[in-house]
């Protein structure tokens, strides 16, 4: 079983880097092709693959990977 399907339904929050606001989303949309997401509040495009927010969001995920056992 692949992260994405490990994790499908598993929701995390992360923050804007422009405007600071938390954005829920899937972590199956992070293990997707287009790894950009569109902050809903000011509609900045953040790459995740070049962010603070996907190391936190790394972090996220091995707090999940440790609460689940595997």
């Amino acid at each position: 079983m692949d992260a994405k399907e490990k994790f499908k339904g598993q929701k995390v929050n992360l923050q804007c880097p422009h405007c600071n606001e938390e954005i829920e989303i899937g972590t199956s949309s992070v293990f997707g092709p287009d790894q950009t997401l569109t902050c809903p509040a000011c509609q900045t495009e953040i790459h995740l693959e070049n962010s603070e927010a996907l190391s936190k969001l790394r972090k996220q995920l091995d707090g999940l990977k440790k609460w689940t056992r595997s």
